[in-house]
């Protein structure tokens, strides 16, 4: 059978296909933005625990005993968490008010640093190849969706704290709260069996790699400068905030002691007369008249302790 025209016309096409999912065959949102997986090697990370070392062992039984204790409204939280979005960070750390639809400009930059993040993260777990707890444990629940790729390092974790840094450069205010929220999601996957404590941590500093490349881009550089202008806009067009004023307290009122009344003059008791001088009887010892002494003068500088109130530096001797 000889190949018609329509034969020869549906080669170049099936060429283009092959090449597309030779060159990405992952579906990542878009083409790399700042940092490709050649920029961050993964083995800038340390090599995760072996399947026989007590540490490996140790991050199971963490796993068991955290799906233990875990209640409906947990796993609840966790299984939201299963697909990333900006908003799991933006909305309960900057603010229910910075949703995408008034800052455009700032999830844009998002979700092209998270597109690399993707893209970084599952490069290095194809070359690390750890198996994910729940496929090597049957102990382990998994309670998220199901997912066979490598663990190592978590890709929830990688781009939760490349989402970190990146907020941080827009609000510095924020930074620990961000950090603090990127890891607790990161540990979520623990709990969900789909990651062990490790592939947390090596996301978190894989993160660290991915963004120092990424901020030294002229791309991003530009991109945080459109999202900080916008949201400097906002603020601008939100006018200034009223700062309330604490009330003056009322003036205590001012007590008048009230003008005494004349004492009447049958009240007022006369002085009592000076007594005479009796003479003594015969055979008494006249008695010495008591004579009040003068107040001790105490020389300047050296002044009387006062044992109820001492002073600084005043010995308890003087006071016994």
């Amino acid at each position: 059978m000889q190949p018609t025209r329509a034969h020869w016309l549906l080669v170049p096409l099936m060429l283009l296909i092959a090449a597309c999912d030779a060159t990405d065959p992952t579906p990542y949102p878009y083409m790399t933005q700042f940092v490709s997986p050649s920029d961050v090697p993964p083995r800038l990370l340390p090599i995760p625990p072996a399947k026989d070392s007590g540490e490996y062992k140790g991050e199971i039984d963490g796993i068991l005993a955290t799906q233990q204790k875990l209640t409906a409204e947990d796993k609840a939280v966790i299984k939201a968490e299963d697909h990333i979005t900006p908003t799991m960070m933006v909305l309960p750390v900057i603010g229910a008010q910075y949703s995408e639809d008034k800052y455009p400009a700032m999830y844009n930059l998002l979700r092209h640093a998270a597109s690399d993040a993707w893209r970084d993260a599952d490069y290095a777990q194809d070359y690390w190849n750890r198996q994910r707890p729940w496929m090597v444990d049957e102990r382990v629940e998994l309670l998220v969706n199901p997912i066979t790729r490598p663990s190592y390092p978590s890709g929830h974790s990688s781009t939760n704290h490349v989402w970190a840094h990146v907020l941080s450069d827009l609000f510095p205010e924020k930074q620990d709260a961000l950090f603090a929220r990127a890891y607790e999601i990161g540990m979520h996957r623990v709990a969900a069996g789909a990651h062990y404590p490790s592939d947390v941590e090596a996301g978190k500093r894989f993160a660290s790699f991915i963004f120092d490349k990424m901020s030294k881009t002229p791309q991003y550089k530009t991109e945080l400068a459109t999202a900080q202008a916008e949201i400097n806009a906002a603020i601008l067009a939100a006018g200034p905030v009223a700062v309330p004023v604490a009330a003056t307290p009322p003036a205590a009122a001012v007590v008048v002691p009230a003008t005494p009344a004349p004492i009447p003059a049958a009240a007022i008791i006369p002085a009592t007369p000076a007594t005479p001088n009796t003479p003594l009887p015969q055979g008494s010892a006249p008695v010495a008249p008591q004579v009040k002494a003068p107040a001790a003068v105490v020389p300047k500088g050296n002044l009387p302790v006062d044992c109820m109130h001492p002073q600084p530096g005043e010995l308890q001797t003087k006071c016994q």
